[in-house]
C-alpha cells in the first residue's frame, strides 16, 4: 500500500496515513475509540474544534470506519491546510486494524463530491490556500523510493513526456482508458476507469473480465466467489493498458499475485471481475509516475 506521513494538531502529532486516490476524507483514530484501533496512534491536538457531526465510512470492499468529525490544521510535506475538516474514529472495521492494515489512517485525495464529510479533501484545501506551486500531485511507484510529489512533478523520478488522460467526472479521478492489450491484441476498448492507489488489484466488470481472459488462453475463474482467474504459471499472458495512446505493459511479477490453492501450477491474475462504484478500478503499479491534476 502506498502510504507516507502527515502532521495533524497542536504539538504537530505525526500520522501514517494511506494516501487513497479513491476517496476524498482524511480519518484517524479518536483519542475514545476502542481496542479496534489498538496499535494505531490515536489522534490528540489542542486546537482541534469538535463539530458534533458523525461520520460513517463505508468502502465498498468491505471495509468502514465511524466517529465524529473535527477542524483542525494538517501538514503535509511542510504545507498546512489550516481548518481542515478530519475524522476522529471511535470504531474500525477488521481490516483496519492494526494486524491488517499499518497505517494510523487514510487520507482521501479524491474531489469534494464523493466526500463523506461533504468539505474540501486536504489535497484541494492545500490549492485553494494557496499552499502549492501547482494543483498537481503526483505518485511515483516503485519498489524502492516511492514517492508522492506535492505541488507539481519531480523531474527527478522520470524521463521522457507524460501520456495525458483527462478527468471525465469530478468525483472519483475517473478518466477514459483506450484499450486493454492481451498477449499483444486489443481486447477491450474505450473503457472509463478509476485511478485508485487505495486497491492493490483491478477490479473490472465481470464480463468484460472473462472476455480478457478468454482472449489470453489457458485461463478458467475460480470456483471461490471472489472473480478470480487462474493461469498456467509457466505461461504468464502479457497485458498491457492503455492511456493516452501510450501502453503500459503490467510486469508479470505485478500480473501473478500467487499460486492458487492446491495447486503450484496454477497461478490466479491481478485482474478481478468485481463491480465497482463507477468504471472499473485501476491499480497503477504497471505505471512509473502518475500525475492527477
Amino acid at each position: 500500500m502506498w502510504a507516507g506521513t502527515i502532521s495533524v494538531g497542536t504539538p504537530p502529532k505525526t500520522y501514517i496515513v494511506l494516501f487513497d486516490t479513491g476517496s476524498s476524507d482524511l480519518f484517524l483514530p479518536g483519542a475514545d475509540c476502542d481496542n479496534s484501533c489498538d496499535g494505531h496512534e490515536h489522534y490528540e491536538s489542542s486546537t482541534s474544534v469538535y463539530l458534533d457531526e458523525p461520520f460513517v465510512i463505508q468502502f465498498w470492499s468491505g471495509e468502514s470506519a465511524f466517529g465524529h468529525q473535527y477542524v483542525d490544521n494538517v501538514t503535509i510535506v511542510g504545507l498546512t491546510a489550516h481548518h481542515q475538516t478530519l475524522g476522529a474514529a471511535s470504531h474500525y472495521s477488521r481490516g483496519f486494524q492494526f494486524d491488517q492494515f499499518f497505517p494510523d489512517g487514510l487520507m482521501g485525495m479524491g474531489f469534494q463530491a464523493i466526500s463523506q464529510y461533504n468539505q474540501s479533501p486536504v489535497f484541494q484545501t492545500l490549492v485553494t490556500q494557496g499552499q502549492t506551486d501547482e494543483p498537481v500531485f503526483a505518485f511515483t511507484f516503485a519498489d524502492n523510493e516511492a514517492e508522492l510529489y506535492i505541488g507539481g512533478t519531480n523531474p527527478e523520478m522520470y524521463i521522457g513526456a507524460f501520456s495525458w488522460a483527462h478527468v471525465i467526472e469530478h468525483g472519483f479521478w475517473e478518466v477514459t482508458m483506450d484499450n486493454i492489450l492481451g498477449n499483444g491484441q486489443i481486447v477491450l476498448t474505450n473503457i472509463a476507469v478509476i485511478i485508485d492507489t487505495g486497491t492493490d488489484l483491478i477490479h473490472g466488470d465481470p464480463p468484460d473480465v472473462a472476455r480478457l481472459y478468454e482472449a489470453i488462453g489457458g485461463t478458467a475463474e475460480l470456483d471461490d466467489g471472489r472473480g478470480f482467474f487462474n493461469f498456467p504459471c509457466d505461461a504468464v499472458p502479457s497485458v498491457s493498458l492503455t492511456f493516452g495512446g501510450t501502453s503500459f505493459p503490467i510486469p508479470p511479477e505485478t500480473f501473478n499475485i500467487g499460486t492458487t490453492p492446491n495447486d503450484p501450477s496454477s497461478c490466479t491474475g491481478v485482474i478481478v471481475a468485481r463491480r465497482p462504484t463507477s468504471g472499473s478500478l485501476v491499480y497503477f503499479r504497471a505505471v512509473t509516475t502518475c500525475v492527477l491534476y
